[in-house]
């Protein structure tokens, strides 16, 4: 949008074992980049698109499993999704 627009967000992971959890924590850098990367591969036009934000959830969860471990269960919940 050359710097007219903007998104503004936060993303929760859930996920079922302890293990996972640890798994989320060390490596909290690496995910937040992976966020952060599927965020900029998108364009505004998509990100406004009817039912993005449930497409987008399931990219992420299908992104952190394969970093924290292919069986982990991951729900992924964007609790403020703001595009100004």
């Amino acid at each position: 949008s050359e710097g007219s627009r903007f998104l503004m967000t936060s993303v929760a992971f859930e996920v079922e074992t302890e293990a996972a959890e640890n798994a989320l924590k060390e490596h909290d850098i690496q995910l937040r980049d992976l966020v952060v990367s599927h965020l900029e591969s998108r364009t505004m036009k998509m990100l406004t698109q009817p039912f993005a934000r449930d497409s987008l959830k399931v990219q992420l969860a299908a992104a952190v499993a394969a970093i924290i471990g292919p069986r982990a269960r991951v729900s992924v919940y964007l609790p403020q999704f703001v595009i100004q």
